[in-house]
């Protein structure tokens, strides 16, 4: 049997234990590459990240039909204004992640100042209200 990150072989101690890697370094490496692909933004700045999702956020309300409007000062209280037919909503846009158990994670925000918050994992979007 050989370790599924750099094929070396794997000690008797590790067969017996149905190990998968020959060192925790190895384990951590596959690791790193599977979050990697779970979060592909993983790496850029943050907010290189926040701005990529409030354009992702953006077009997907604009193909809803939505005039979007998008907050020019990071200290605005919601990230867009969404209009259509007559209606405005304010929206905050967040980067989500997916877990290794596949769940949707992201960071808590208090309600007050959006009436929308729409979470994007990578190229998904999620809508909450």
């Amino acid at each position: 049997m050989v370790c599924i990150e750099c094929k070396s072989p794997l000690s008797e101690s590790r067969i017996k234990r149905h190990a998968k890697f020959c060192t925790r370094k190895c384990s951590s490496i596959n690791n790193s590459k599977k979050l990697k692909a779970l979060n592909p933004t993983s790496g850029l700045p943050t907010a290189t990240v926040g701005a990529l999702n409030e354009m992702r956020a953006s077009a997907e309300l604009l193909s809803r039909g939505y005039h979007v409007f998008r907050a020019v000062s990071p200290s605005c209280p919601c990230d867009l204004i969404a209009m259509r037919d007559g209606e405005s909503i304010r929206v905050e846009v967040t980067t989500g992640y997916k877990n290794q158990d596949g769940s949707i994670g992201y960071p808590p925000h208090t309600s007050g100042e959006y009436d929308m918050l729409i979470v994007v994992v990578g190229d998904s979007i999620f809508y909450n209200p």
